[in-house]
């Protein structure tokens, strides 16, 4: 029995008329410089909440619309901290704003990981908080260390907020990544909590950077290197949040030796087609979708190579968000393409899988142990349609889907059938 997973990322966008929003402060300040010696202690972080007393929002979708504000204003301030644009940074960090520096830390025992890696865990000692001018020229001072920059991230992990909606506290990673002049590779993580104020217009402002523990890690050179345009498989599409890319999801990709030499072969779907690279064991592929008959399946969120039927060869299974004209369903959201003799056949009609569902990830398991690998698949709602009640407990999305395979011919949804049957027992 065979069978190979792929995966699917999905990214859910804001779409976001573009305004001009009040700042944290009025009067930018000049760029902040690198300071010469430790960083001066310049006010005690506040040990309550802002928000503390005076109630929590406790409405999922809510709080889920507060913390997207705050998450997409962090992305900014993460955006002019790479650009090295100080005054545009400073604008995201409230007047009153204190924090634990990341840089100077504490020196600390390195730890050796595999392939050279070496780590370093800082949670004691960490230096004791400054103001706005002062962090930022603590990060300043840890980028001089690198002349390449490859990513700053300040991202939000949780979120509350007061019921009056202007304070709340947070919980966030900060992420800084870059190549060290000897060709080395530094990845910063630092883990902490804060609290955030509203300028304004959903203004918000980071005003306490409380740091828990950081990690540092350095690589003598580079553990993955890009090699797509030299291997044949380079494909760029449209940026999301471009006019030519309004999709709110990735595309999936799968890899299986589908042709039975040994070598790894990939499934990549795009917004227009999909792509089967033939690996030719040199390094390089060659792309083969239209000689398989599988060019046409584009949008697909879940591909899975799997022996539906037993014969042994890998038949291709895949899952897509489906589409609608004018709200009423139109298209087959799942297809399955059959391996007759090295040509796929759509079968997706007569194996009972012509459904309309919004489909995303799936996995292939023999639920039964009758030797048929069955299908479960994840469903969820067309965001360009219909928003979600919520993030984690959405009620107004699709069912998933529990496909038994019969003999290898055909597919039936038992998901209510086991659900009810799970409940009685």
């Amino acid at each position: 029995m065979r069978i190979s997973i792929g995966t699917i990322g999905i990214s859910l966008l804001a779409l976001l008329v573009l305004i001009v929003l009040p700042g944290c402060d009025s009067k930018p300040k000049s760029p902040p410089g690198t300071p010469d010696s430790p960083l001066p202690v310049t006010g005690e972080l506040p040990t309550s909440r802002p928000n503390e007393g005076e109630g929590r929002i406790t409405a999922m979708v809510e709080v889920e619309e507060l913390t997207e504000q705050v998450a997409n204003r962090l992305i900014d301030f993460s955006g002019a901290v790479w650009r090295r644009d100080y005054p545009t940074a400073l604008e995201y960090l409230d007047p009153s704003f204190t924090g634990n520096p990341i840089d100077p830390l504490p020196k600390a025992e390195a730890v050796a990981l595999p392939l050279g890696v070496s780590e370093t865990l800082i949670d004691r000692g960490l230096p004791e908080p400054v103001d706005r001018e002062l962090f930022l020229a603590a990060i300043e001072s840890r980028f001089d260390r690198l002349t390449q920059i490859d990513r700053v991230y300040f991202k939000t992990r949780g979120a509350e907020f007061a019921t009056d909606r202007t304070t709340g506290t947070i919980r966030l990673t900060v992420q800084i990544i870059g190549k060290r002049a000897d060709g080395a590779m530094v990845a910063f993580y630092a883990w902490a909590t804060g609290a955030v104020k509203d300028a304004g217009e959903g203004s918000w402002c980071l005003s306490r950077f409380t740091m828990e523990r950081a990690r540092e890690q350095v690589s003598p050179a580079p553990l993955l290197v890009e090699v797509s345009r030299a291997a044949g498989i380079a494909h760029q599409e449209p940026r999301f949040g471009d006019p030519a890319n309004r999709s709110y999801y990735w595309r999936g990709a799968a890899s299986e030796d589908i042709d039975g030499d040994g070598l790894y072969d990939l499934f990549v779907s795009s917004p227009t087609r999909a792509f089967v690279y033939r690996n030719r064991g040199d390094g390089r592929f060659d792309e083969i979708a239209g000689s398989l008959g599988l060019e046409d399946l584009a949008e697909v969120t879940s591909p899975l190579w799997l022996d539906i039927d037993r014969d042994g060869d890998l038949d291709l299974f895949a899952s897509r968000v489906g589409w609608s004209n004018d709200g009423v369903p139109a298209g087959h959201s799942l297809v399955l393409r059959r391996n007759d003799g090295g040509r796929f056949v759509d079968i997706t009609r007569e194996a009972g899988l012509d459904l309309h569902v919004n489909a995303f990830s799936a996995v292939a398991f023999d639920h039964n142990r009758d030797g048929y690998l069955d299908l479960f698949v994840c469903c969820y709602g067309r965001l360009d349609a219909e928003y979600p009640n919520s993030w984690h407990h959405a009620t107004n999305g699709q069912t998933n889907l529990l496909l038994q395979n019969v003999d290898g011919t055909r597919f039936e949804d038992i998901a209510r059938v086991m659900t009810k049957s799970c409940v009685l027992a």
